[in-house]
């Protein structure tokens, strides 16, 4: 399965479901699912950005400055591990983005669908995006169970996590 490691507090955003569009320098041909890898840095200037832009950014309901902090909160510890999949839906030239995200700046931007966040699982990240090799989740047919899958073996963690 594909990763990407994202900095942070940028991570947080397309995890909570928030950032549709993950804006890269190059476009990917991948489509499916992606792992989410936060990595241990932290974009200072994106964080002031999402500040000055929280009013636009946040649903009505949560634009009070306590959901932004306990955002960011979460996203300070939630660094240098595995922390979920969305799906890779398209990948688009930012002048073919339709105008109104302002989470979409390219220069190419990917759209993000369907963000699943996991028990975090600790890790190195890489640049651009890298073979992971185990999985964070699986379905026992029940609905989805958190879980940890690498070099075959199977760890129930993330059972009491869903419930």
């Amino acid at each position: 399965m594909k990763a990407l490691s994202l900095l942070q507090p940028w991570a947080e955003f397309v995890l909570i479901g928030w950032k549709p569009w993950e804006n890269r320098k190059c476009p990917t041909r991948h489509r499916g699912p992606l792992v989410v890898h936060c990595s241990k840095g932290w974009d200072k200037e994106g964080e002031a950005w999402i500040r000055e832009n929280w009013n636009l950014l946040a649903p009505k309901e949560m634009r009070g400055k306590q959901y932004l902090e306990q955002i960011l909160t979460t996203a300070r510890t939630r660094r240098g591990c595995f922390a979920g999949v969305v799906q890779v839906a398209d990948c688009l030239p930012h002048h073919q983005v339709q105008p109104g995200s302002p989470w979409a700046f390219g220069p190419y931007c990917w759209r993000i669908t369907t963000p699943c966040m996991t028990i975090p699982l600790p890790g190195p990240g890489r640049h651009g995006l890298f073979e992971f090799d185990g999985s964070l989740f699986y379905t026992d047919g029940t609905g989805p169970m958190l879980a940890v899958v690498l070099a075959g073996e199977f760890t129930d963690r993330g059972r009491e996590f869903m419930t």
